[in-house]
């Protein structure tokens, strides 16, 4: 079993992914349009569910051996080839997505076979199939291109997540709740952190006037307001219901599928924020602006099912938040995507307002009720 702590060649392993995330907004941004949103969505399920593989390998193995460390750092090499593709692994580079997406399979699988525990070794049996279908579909659909590829992909998405969401293929897997927690927390931490580097390094080229501080400073603030959501006592809160029930199930429906949606939503606000560059605070298309309100209402659903799975507090008020933002898009199609990422911001401020009055008048209604 892994330590409670994160391990420094997690954190390594990490930052590496994080590219992927950076190459996934790249696809929205280059062809704004549903079906580069739905290729992103795609790609992002798929990757994020071997990051999530490499998770639970971590969190029952650990890092402390030479096996060990060097399965993860074949497995880092397999990630950013297969980051390099993501841009094009519906196109040109389709083929190189899945075999490199197949060789980070084997290297997963290899890691558990090989960790030296039995029990393991027989719990992966029972997810290995389903993740070396998935490659061979990809594969197939790197070589089958337009129009096969969309139903290839579609299949490979489902064979993954599907089958142990349903059944209890992962009840076998031991799960360290405080390690599994502060590793999911740290990635949600990264890719925030991305965004707002990735929107920053766009402007570059700008010059620095009032119209772009305001703009960037607003994007900063709505970050602010995402993080707040998540590590405003969520997260800890997370980690004990985690604890509490202990089951494979919870830390997949729980954790990973909650996770890679709140990805999707800050991949969703970074794509949007640079296609309103380079004036932030002046009207922006339909596409940047529904990017950006449709992120940020993904990343509260996201949060919402984070609650509802682990029935640790309610999820209602973020899901009634995250419809509400959807309201901004005319103001970022008709103001400014600045004036919307403002507004997103304050919407959302106001939620943990009304949502810690609330936990306060509960808590004070059931302390009358005990005396």
């Amino acid at each position: 079993m892994a330590a409670d702590r994160v391990s420094t060649l997690e954190l390594f392993f990490d930052l590496v992914f994080v590219f992927t995330i950076t190459q996934i907004a790249l696809i929205i941004e280059h062809h704004p349009s549903w079906s580069s949103v739905a290729q992103a969505a795609l790609e992002l399920m798929v990757i994020f569910w071997m990051y999530g593989g490499f998770a639970w390998l971590t969190n029952t193995l650990g890092t402390s051996t030479s096996r060990q460390r060097i399965v993860l750092l074949l497995g880092m090499a397999a990630f950013l080839v297969v980051s390099l593709t993501v841009p094009r692994a519906f196109g040109a580079d389709g083929v190189a997505f899945g075999y490199a997406y197949l060789v980070l399979n084997i290297v997963h699988l290899a890691g558990f076979w090989f960790g030296g525990v039995a029990s393991l070794a027989q719990a992966i049996r029972r997810i290995a199939p389903a993740n070396l279908l998935a490659s061979a579909l990809l594969i197939a659909a790197g070589y089958s291109g337009e129009p096969w590829h969309w139903p290839l992909w579609v299949a490979a998405v489902a064979v993954q997540w599907l089958p142990p969401a349903l059944t209890r293929a992962t009840e076998q897997f031991g799960i360290s709740a405080k390690h599994f927690a502060e590793r999911h927390g740290l990635m949600i931490l990264i890719v925030l952190g991305e965004s707002l580097i990735s929107v920053a390094l766009a402007t570059q080229d700008l010059p620095v006037r009032t119209d772009l501080i305001v703009g960037v400073l607003c994007g900063f603030g709505f970050s602010a307001a995402m993080w707040w959501c998540y590590f405003a006592q969520d997260d800890e809160r997370a980690a004990q219901a985690l604890e509490a029930r202990g089951r494979g199930r919870d830390a997949l429906l729980g954790y990973d599928l909650p996770h890679a949606l709140m990805m999707a939503g800050v991949v969703g606000v970074a794509a949007g924020s640079r296609l309103s560059l380079p004036a932030l605070t002046e009207p922006t298309s339909l596409a940047a602006a529904s990017l950006i309100a449709g992120g940020g209402a993904l990343y509260l659903a996201g949060l919402a099912l984070f609650r509802a799975v682990l029935r640790y507090d309610d999820p209602r008020p973020r899901l009634v938040t995250a419809l509400l933002l959807l309201a901004f898009i005319p103001v970022g199609r008709y103001a400014g995507a600045a004036q919307e990422l403002a507004g997103l911001a304050l919407m959302i401020t106001a939620m943990l307002l009304i949502e810690r009055r609330w936990t306060a008048t509960r808590a004070a209604a059931d302390t009358i009720v005990k005396a």
